[in-house]
């Protein structure tokens, strides 16, 4: 987990980002990507990046073929990813 993402209020689900920064990171061609709500399997790069791709058009908003806002949790070693797991949230 980024320590620069606080828990909100409530159930803690909400976060916020005391680190506005935007980065851009290399992901490995041997990243690990896990997808799942509890139970995880892992997914191809390919799998992951068609998530970020929009399907269609639904009253003029791009809808996509999973939630795009879902949140990542991922493991950076030496600026590159290694691993991207999909942060369950209950």
């Amino acid at each position: 987990m980024n320590p620069d993402w606080k828990p909100g209020g409530g159930s803690g689900s909400v976060y916020t980002n005391d680190n506005p920064a935007i980065r851009t990171f290399e992901i490995s061609n041997n990243a690990k990507i896990m997808l799942g709500s509890g139970i995880f399997h892992e997914i191809t790069y390919q799998e992951f990046s068609n998530l970020f791709v929009p399907t269609e058009i639904v009253n003029g908003i791009a809808a996509y073929p999973y939630q795009k806002s879902n949140p990542w949790d991922i493991k950076v070693v030496n600026s590159v990813v290694t691993e991207i797991t999909e942060h369950y949230i209950p």
